[in-house]
């Protein structure tokens, strides 16, 4: 198993510090409704997942299709 360069005392370490430290208590997010409405679309980058976006793929998907099934046979075969 690769512990990308943690050692035993590294990790202890760092363990160590996280329980004097407590991160967990102190980072608690947005509370405010602005707050709220800003964070929630820290995932979407580009908007490349949005349902909008996947519905004209698939739209344009199936066009594909239909357009591959008009193909005239190969006339050189």
């Amino acid at each position: 198993m690769n512990n990308k360069g943690w050692t035993p005392e590294k990790r202890a370490a760092a363990a160590k510090r996280a329980r004097d430290n407590r991160p967990w208590e102190k980072s608690t997010g947005p509370t405010t409704d602005a707050g709220k409405d800003v964070v929630k679309n820290n995932a979407l980058k580009h908007g490349g997942r949005s349902a909008a976006y996947r519905a004209l793929l698939k739209t344009l998907n199936e066009q594909e299709k239909w357009l591959k099934s008009l193909a005239l046979p190969d006339q050189n075969a």
